[in-house]
């Protein structure tokens, strides 16, 4: 699970759900290296520390134990979502128990990065992954052509 010691001392900051959405993210050209493969976001929307956490547990159990293959989470759930408990009147304030943390995500933003594996498992475990998640994704990485050299 994710520490959120840090972040527990924020007073006001506190949002109740509704989120206005603008902008977008570019998604890189030219990537890292051969053996690169990530997981990326077509849409906008919020992403809570519980889908993140089983997208992240379903790639590692898909890729395995091996050290050198690197998985790489790049989204963080630093906003708190409040919320009232149920069978409470109407007004007297917005509520200050926090529901579930949450992210904003723009399309282009890079979610997952599975490196030094190739993008055939790499392909599987991130779909599989995307199925855990609320937004619509879609999963670069480099491809080798015939003649040698990769398209990403």
């Amino acid at each position: 699970m994710f520490n959120f010691s840090g972040l527990l001392n924020r007073k006001f900051n506190k949002i109740n759900g509704k989120v206005k959405f603008s902008g977008i993210r570019i998604i890189p050209k030219n990537l890292p290296d051969k053996n690169f493969s990530a997981l990326i976001s077509t849409s906008y929307g919020l992403l809570s520390a519980s889908e993140i956490d089983a997208a992240k547990k379903i790639i590692r159990k898909i890729v395995g134990k091996n050290r050198k293959i690197k998985v790489l989470t790049r989204v963080f759930p630093y906003i708190p979502l409040t919320g009232k408990p149920s069978e409470v009147r109407m007004g007297r304030g917005k509520g200050s128990r926090i529901r579930k943390w949450v992210c904003f995500i723009k399309p282009g933003k890079i979610l997952f990065e599975i490196r030094n594996i190739s993008y055939k498992n790499a392909l599987i475990a991130l779909m599989t992954a995307s199925q855990k998640l609320s937004i619509d994704t879609r999963v670069i990485g480099a491809l080798k052509l015939k003649s040698g050299k990769y398209d990403y």
